[in-house]
C-alpha cells in the first residue's frame, strides 16, 4: 500500500537488497542500520560541501590516510576506531562548512586539546606539547604565539565548562578556574613538563641578560685595547 508505511516498507526493501554480507546473506537489523545512517551522514557532509563550495581539509586528509593504508596494506594498518572517528569528524566538518565557510572542526576541538597538553604528564602529551611549542629539532626556539594560543584555549575550554553564565560571557567564574588550573600544574609539588619548560626558558633568558650585560661591560675595553680581550671568561672544565 502507499502512504507512509508503504514508504517506510520500500525504504526497508531497498536498504536490505543494499547492504548485505559478502556470501550474499541478509545482515541483522542493527547492522544494517547502522550502514544506512553511516552512509547518510556522509552524503549530508558530501551534499553541504557541494552547496558551499569549500573543501573540507579533515575529509581530504582521512581520504588520503585510508587511501595510504590500501596501497601499503602489508606494511601498516589503520585501527578501526580512527578510521570511524576521522569520518565522524569529516561528516560534522562537512555541516558546520554548509554554515560557516571559515568552519574548521580541529578548531573547535583546540581548547580541549590544549587543556589536555597542559594538564596531562604523560610522555605522550609532552611530546605533543614540546613539539607544537618548539618545532623539530632539539635547538628551535620557543613560538611565543603558539604559547599564547595554547594558553587562549585552557582559558577559552574552561570558560565554556565552568558554568552556564561563563560560558555566556556574563561570568568571569570560568577565566578564574582557568588561571586556578594553570597555577596549580606550575606550582605542582611534583615536577611536570610545563615546570621543565618554564625553567629552561628562564634560564635561557637570565643567561641572554648576563651576557648582554658582560658585554656592554667589556664593550669600552675592546673598543680600547683591540679584540685581545675576551668578551667571556673561558669555559671551565666540567
Amino acid at each position: 500500500g502507499g502512504g507512509p508505511k508503504g514508504a517506510m516498507d520500500a525504504l526497508v526493501a531497498e536498504n536490505k537488497a543494499k547492504y548485505k554480507n559478502e556470501d550474499g546473506t541478509d545482515l541483522p537489523t542493527k547492522e544494517r542500520q547502522r550502514r544506512f545512517r553511516e552512509d547518510w551522514q556522509n552524503e549530508m557532509a558530501r551534499d553541504a560541501l557541494e552547496r558551499s563550495g569549500v573543501k573540507s581539509t579533515t575529509a581530504d586528509l582521512t581520504q588520503k590516510i585510508e587511501q595510504m593504508q590500501q596501497q601499503n596494506s602489508n606494511v601498516f594498518a589503520i585501527p578501526d576506531y580512527f578510521v570511524y572517528m576521522s569520518r565522524a569528524f569529516a561528516t560534522l566538518e562537512g555541516i558546520g562548512l554548509g554554515v560557516d565557510p571559515k568552519y574548521t572542526i580541529l578548531a573547535e576541538c583546540y581548547p580541549y586539546l590544549a587543556k589536555r597538553l597542559l594538564t596531562d604528564d604523560s610522555p605522550r602529551a609532552r611530546g605533543a606539547l614540546k613539539m607544537l611549542l618548539y618545532g623539530p629539532g632539539e635547538s628551535a626556539e620557543l613560538d611565543l604565539r603558539k604559547l599564547r594560543d595554547v594558553a587562549d584555549g585552557l582559558e577559552s575550554y574552561t570558560t565554556s565548562t565552568a558554568s552556564a553564565e561563563s560560558s555566556l560571557g556574563v561570568s568571569d567564574d570560568g577565566r578564574r578556574a582557568a588561571a586556578d588550573q594553570l597555577l596549580s600544574v606550575v606550582l605542582s609539588e611534583e615536577d611536570n613538563y610545563v615546570q621543565s619548560l618554564l625553567l629552561r626558558e628562564a634560564a635561557a633568558a637570565l643567561d641572554a641578560t648576563a651576557r648582554e650585560a658582560v658585554a656592554s661591560r667589556i664593550a669600552p675595553l675592546r673598543r680600547r685595547f683591540g679584540d685581545g680581550v675576551p668578551l667571556f671568561p673561558p669555559r671551565l672544565p666540567l
